[in-house]
């Protein structure tokens, strides 16, 4: 799922999310732009549950995604939970990773700790795949007829489709295909994408109207070739996508997987026209040809798997080994930041944490079906736990390379008349006015008898020049925030993609700024450095993330000019 380039600091996690995050494989300085989610479904049971999640800088490579599979399955078998089947899009990416891990067209499973987990990929997505292949490209394809003991063959075209649309339109009240419009026979590129308008256009009424035209004579013979891709086709989405025990407007194909129905028998007739098709111009076969021979083998050794093993599975509801659960857990997703479709990765945890409290509820629009499952977890303690202060049971040990780069930017000092110190002065009265220890020592420490030239912008925020209402802080103390918070910015500059954040910072702010201005009161000295530091860590953390997100959002804004300059120039 693609996700907005933005940063915050998450308190509980004590790290700035924004960041690619493989978690136990490491995080990195790259920005995520895509989000990687692990769902569980039932096979027998109506159940799903979303079990891990990633952040990636663009598309996770094929080695880093094979690793995350292996580690996913790991902590499945060590819950406890047994994994049939992995599922999958088309993506290349997906399709080398499962080839790292051992899987391959003729041999669609893969082995970990001697447990054997079959491969297929997304069925909807394979179907959408042809169907946009068909738009371009003839195919050449095996018929029914022989001569002599060799096959025929026909080629089926897609300008077949368009003439029976336009022929069955002249009717005046009826016609065959009533679902049929323009968007199926030239989708535009948001078009393409839906599942639904590629079921509608190979369906078993498209074809069985063109057969009725063939035979009127409306249509040429030559149309029977398309007719009959159509027609299997229709079938073997029927068969991937089987749903209940019974006959389902009569279509024996759209029931439960069993011995004695003829799924099987039509995946090896379809298994045959994937190997000896071809699309005529196409350089090479694309990969979603080999897809559906893959997933055909993969679904075929499910049903061995389960049937064999387990006596008591009699039929198999095909239509579980698909990626629908998880496209309509997107879909929760973007509904609950607020109909969102490019959330941010702090958005896009809140909104997935919605989604699991909400039971994933169907939102009823996409490009997926409503699935009906249930979602397993119900315990809510950690996903509702509030932040939890981890910094102190945290030490780290710093590197000197990294003390020297950071103690270097303080022996440069800055005038007290500069923007940068003044604004800073009144930062600094902001923390004294907040602090709730009222010891007249440390107030002293903290608050300047006189003014000075690192108050003239505090004068000004002054709304009376009778009444001052606001705090003038010492140039000790105006110093030490400053070097603080250059020290800081520093830091997450070059490690803010680092864990445990506040832990690491403290140890550093405590060995690198000077606190001997706060040895006047011994009895509060460690409390005012523990406020200090959180009052100067919370702001410079929130400053950076709004500083590189508005870096973020002016690039996406010239990246969506540039778009638009393209659009209007034709490119």
């Amino acid at each position: 799922m693609s996700i907005k380039k933005n940063l915050f600091y998450n308190k509980k996690e004590d790290i700035i999310e924004g960041y690619q995050d493989h978690a136990l494989q490491g995080r990195s300085p790259q920005m995520a732009t895509h989000a990687l989610v692990f769902m569980i479904g039932g096979i027998r049971k109506k159940l799903k549950q979303p079990i891990a999640y990633y952040f990636s800088s663009g598309s996770v490579t094929a080695d880093r995604l094979s690793v995350l599979i292996k580690e996913v399955l790991q902590h499945c078998f060590d819950a406890g939970v047994n994994i049939s089947a992995t599922v999958c899009d088309m993506d290349g990416v997906n399709k080398r990773a499962l080839s790292i891990l051992g899987a391959s067209v003729e041999q669609p499973y893969i082995l970990l700790n001697n447990r054997e987990v079959v491969t297929i990929f997304d069925t909807p997505h394979l179907l959408k795949c042809f169907r946009n292949m068909f738009l371009k490209y003839d195919i050449k394809c095996p018929t029914n007829i022989t001569s002599n003991d060799q096959i025929g063959f026909g080629v089926a075209k897609w300008s077949h489709i368009k003439e029976f649309y336009e022929t069955d339109n002249t009717n005046p009240n009826f016609v065959f295909a009533p679902c049929l419009k323009q968007e199926h026979l030239n989708p535009n590129t948001k078009q393409k994408m839906k599942v639904k308008l590629a079921a509608q256009v190979l369906s078993h009424s498209v074809a069985a109207g063109m057969y009725a035209k063939i035979s009127q004579g409306e249509l040429s013979s030559e149309a029977v070739t398309t007719a009959n891709v159509i027609a299997n086709m229709d079938k073997l989405f029927d068969c991937v996508n089987a749903c209940t025990p019974d006959l389902r407007r009569g279509k024996p194909y759209s029931t439960n997987m069993t011995n004695n129905t003829p799924h099987l028998t039509h995946f090896t007739l379809m298994k045959n026209f994937f190997k000896e098709m071809t699309f005529l111009g196409c350089k090479r076969a694309p990969p979603s040809q080999e897809g559906w021979i893959w997933s055909i083998n993969g679904i075929e050794r499910i049903w061995r798997n389960l049937s064999s093993k387990h006596k008591s599975i009699k039929s198999l509801e095909t239509r579980r080994l698909q990626q629908d659960p998880l496209e309509n857990l997107f879909g929760c997703i973007r509904a609950n930041c607020g109909c969102n479709s490019n959330p941010t990765a702090g958005q896009f945890v809140a909104g997935l944490k919605t989604a699991v409290l909400s039971n994933l509820s169907f939102i009823g629009t996409g490009n997926c079906e409503e699935d009906q499952n249930q979602v397993i977890l119900t315990n809510f303690k950690s996903l509702l736990s509030p932040p939890t202060d981890t910094h102190t049971a945290y030490a780290t040990i710093l590197t000197d390379e990294l003390e020297e780069s950071v103690n270097s930017t303080f022996e440069c000092s800055l005038e007290e008349s500069s923007g940068e110190i003044q604004a800073c002065a009144y930062v600094c009265g902001f923390i004294v006015k907040n602090n709730l220890n009222k010891c007249e020592i440390c107030e002293k420490i903290f608050v300047s008898e006189t003014q000075e030239r690192s108050h003239t912008f505090i004068n000004f925020k002054e709304y009376s020049d009778l009444k001052k209402s606001l705090k003038y802080a010492s140039k000790n103390l105006i110093n030490c925030i400053e070097s603080s918070a250059t020290m800081i910015y520093d830091f997450l500059e070059a490690e803010a993609y680092k864990k445990k954040l506040k832990g690491t910072i403290k140890v550093l702010f405590k060995n690198s700024i000077n606190w001997e201005f706060l040895d006047e009161c011994p009895e509060h000295k460690d409390m005012n450095i523990d406020y200090l530091f959180n009052s100067v860590f919370h702001i410079c953390m929130k400053r950076f993330c709004i500083l590189k997100n508005r870096q973020f959002a002016e690039e996406y804004s010239a990246s969506a000019l540039k778009r638009k300059i393209d659009i209007l120039q034709n490119k």
